[in-house]
C-alpha cells in the first residue's frame, strides 16, 4: 500500500465539495428505510431499490412488525424489483429478528458502543461488511467509513492501495488519513460514488475527470 501521497485524499475531497456540492446522504424518510435499502441494495442498482421501497412505502408497510407479521411470499413480491428477492426478504427478517430484542427501538441499539453494534451486525445472516457499516453511519449515525468497489478502484487508479486490498485494510487506511467525523465520512463516501459514475467507471472518462484537469490523477487506461 502507497503511503508517500495520504494529504492529496483530503485535498480531493475538497475539490470534489466544491465541484459537485453536499451529496446529502442517505436519501431516506427514516432511519429503519435506511436500513432496509442498505440490505436491498446488495448486488442492485439505486433506482431498483427505490422501486421496492415504493411498493412498501405505498401501503405504509414499511415499518418492521409489519414486515414481520406479513405473509413471506407477499413481501417476496413487494421487494421483488430489488432481484435476488427471495435472498433479501431472509436477510431483512434476519436483521428484524436482531431489531426486536431492542424493542425495535434504534436509539436502544445506539446506547452501545460502536464495535459491540458492529459485531452484532455482522452476526446477522446475509449483512456483510459493507452492508453493516452503511447502517452504521447512515441510520445510527456511529462514526464509521463505508468502503465499497468505487472506493477500491478508485485509491487504487491514484496509486494509493494495492488492486486487492481487503474492505477493513482500505478502510483503516482511509479512516486514519480522514477527520474522524461521521458527517465528512458520509460525504466523503458518497462523492467518491458520485465522482464514480461520472467519471471513474469501469472504462474511466479521464479526459473530463476533474482530477485529471486539477493534476491531481495520473492514471494511465
Amino acid at each position: 500500500m502507497a503511503k508517500n501521497n495520504e494529504h492529496i485524499i483530503l485535498e480531493i475531497y475538497d475539490l470534489f465539495f466544491q465541484e459537485y456540492g453536499y451529496q446529502n446522504w442517505w436519501p431516506a424518510d427514516s432511519a429503519f428505510e435506511v436500513i432496509v435499502g442498505a440490505i436491498l441494495t446488495q448486488s442492485c442498482s439505486w433506482h431498483n431499490v427505490s422501486l421496492a421501497l415504493n411498493n412498501l412505502k405505498k401501503d405504509n408497510l414499511l415499518d418492521p412488525k409489519k414486515i414481520l407479521n406479513m405473509k413471506i411470499d407477499k413481501f417476496e413480491s413487494l421487494i421483488k424489483p430489488s432481484g435476488y428477492y427471495k435472498q433479501k426478504a431472509k436477510k431483512i427478517i434476519s436483521f428484524l429478528k436482531y431489531f426486536e430484542i431492542y424493542d425495535f427501538d434504534i436509539d436502544n441499539i445506539k446506547k452501545n458502543t460502536i464495535e459491540k453494534v458492529r459485531e452484532e451486525l455482522l452476526n446477522i445472516w446475509g449483512i456483510g461488511e459493507e452492508s453493516a457499516d452503511s447502517i452504521l453511519s447512515y441510520a445510527f449515525d456511529k462514526p464509521m467509513l463505508v468502503v465499497d468497489t468505487y472506493t477500491k478502484r478508485f485509491t487504487y487508479r491514484l496509486s494509493l492501495t494495492d488492486v486487492d486490498i481487503k474492505y477493513s485494510d482500505l478502510q483503516k487506511y482511509l479512516m486514519d488519513i480522514l477527520p474522524h467525523d461521521n458527517e465528512y465520512y458520509k460525504d466523503f463516501h458518497a462523492q467518491i460514488v458520485y465522482h464514480s459514475k461520472i467519471s471513474c467507471k469501469k472504462k474511466p472518462k479521464c479526459e473530463s475527470c476533474i482530477l485529471r484537469i486539477n493534476n491531481l490523477c495520473n492514471y494511465n487506461i
